[in-house]
């Protein structure tokens, strides 16, 4: 049996050092990455159970993170003190025919402010987040 000895020239074995070197450090980047990925915060799993079904919720995060108040059924009603003027988003997990409505007091009357369909959830966009004075869930 013949051995053969294969020569790689120098100039190949420091590109391979070379490599070596780049390959440990695309793979710390890597595990680095991941970690902080993992540490993220899940924000599309806050809605997930957020809210008891045949209820309206409303938080003083987006996403339905934050407090959170859950409205009695049916009928009108004022926010407690602490989602006064706080609440930025809204589930509706209310019956079939449960629409909520979201009112601010401007002088002597009552704007109608962001509206709700029966199953739906969202963020309260620019002027309208943190200016609810009144729930009013109908049906």
């Amino acid at each position: 049996m013949v051995k053969r000895i294969i020569r790689i020239p120098l100039a190949d074995r420091k590109g391979h050092t070379h490599m070596r070197r780049y390959s440990s450090i695309v793979v710390s980047l890597l595990v680095a990455a991941t970690s902080l990925l993992a540490s993220a915060p899940a924000q599309a799993s806050a809605w997930v159970g957020a809210c008891p079904v045949n209820y309206s919720c409303y938080y003083d995060g987006y996403d339905g993170t934050g407090s959170r108040w859950i409205a009695p059924t049916g009928g009108c009603h004022v926010p407690p003190a602490f989602t006064a003027n706080t609440i930025s988003s809204v589930w509706n997990r209310g019956h079939v025919n449960a629409y909520v409505h979201l009112y601010a007091k401007v002088g002597d009357t009552w704007e109608t402010i962001a509206s709700f369909q029966p199953g739906t959830r969202g963020n309260l966009p620019g002027s309208t987040n943190n200016n609810t004075d009144r729930v009013c869930i109908t049906p």
